[in-house]
């Protein structure tokens, strides 16, 4: 009997330490965790540019919608994405990158990649093996511009002039040089107009007072020198660059070409600068 009642305490007593709080008994269920993130949100594995097939990108301010986008890239340079968001500015998708939205964004200008990864230590650029060009975008029945243009850029090419600003703006660029000396007016010499969005710095830079600066400002004073004309800059956005162009409020601007097609109406100079179409994704 008093086997029973010592075997009764017992099991009473371990019933009343697990009311307690005492240690429950091991579970082969998981531990509940944190919601799922989009793949997007997950950072590494993209080590190259190349490593953006099958993930979702931004690209700012294309002539044409994300779905051509995405169908153009995917036969000129074999890399399909699982999905393109088209943004207005280069800094908009590189905050699609940071917020997790998207896992690149993509730029047309390694060094605007790279200038944007030294301003955020969250980011590092990533440079492809497709070359792109950077010329001057103009009226293609303005011929006569435009040859004075490609007469222009080969005089700078032949002196060295142009290698010397690329040293000088791109390669060696920081945020206290980022600003291009003003061009000294010529009195009573006719004025180009010259379109800048400031997006894809240190080539198209505003600064925050609203001088334009950057490598194609240097390189538009120079041309102005040579062609004895006058250079006022006016800030578009890069999506009405086209409009702006055919409607005349701007001359010229400058583009990216071997990145899409551009319309009949508008041509594009020699090229004065080559470069490799890069992304910005997370560390």
């Amino acid at each position: 009997m008093k086997k029973i009642v010592s075997l009764l305490l017992a099991l009473a007593l371990a019933a009343g330490l697990a009311a307690c709080g005492g240690s429950p008994a091991p579970s082969s269920a998981p531990a509940p965790g944190p919601a799922s993130l989009p793949a997007a949100s997950a950072p590494g594995g993209i080590e190259a540019f190349a490593d953006l097939a099958g993930k979702n990108v931004a690209v700012n301010s294309v002539p044409i919608s994300a779905e051509e986008f995405k169908a153009f890239y995917a036969n000129a340079h074999g890399i399909e994405f699982a999905s393109v968001k088209v943004t207005p500015t280069v800094l908009e998708s590189t905050m699609m990158v940071q917020n997790g939205q998207v896992d690149g964004a993509i730029t047309p200008v390694a060094a605007t990649a790279e200038y944007f990864a030294r301003q955020n230590a969250d980011l590092r650029a990533v440079i492809s093996d497709v070359p792109t060009d950077v010329a001057i975008a103009l009226d293609a029945g303005n011929t006569g511009l435009q040859s004075e243009l490609n007469g222009a850029i080969r005089t700078l090419k032949e002196d060295g002039t142009i290698d010397k600003l690329t040293a000088a703006w791109v390669d060696n660029v920081t945020d206290e040089n980022l600003k291009a000396e003003p061009q000294e007016k010529i009195e009573g010499a006719d004025t180009l107009y010259i379109g800048i969005s400031g997006d894809v710095a240190p080539l198209d830079y505003v600064s925050a007072d609203g001088t334009p600066a950057g490598f194609n400002v240097a390189l538009m004073n120079e041309i102005g020198r040579l062609l004895g004309k006058n250079i006022e800059f006016v800030v578009v956005s890069t999506d009405a660059k086209f409009s702006s162009i055919l409607s005349g409020k701007i001359d010229a601007f400058f583009w990216h070409i071997s990145i899409l097609p551009l319309p009949e109406t508008i041509a594009v100079t020699d090229s004065y600068y080559s470069t490799y179409i890069s992304a910005l994704v997370k560390q």
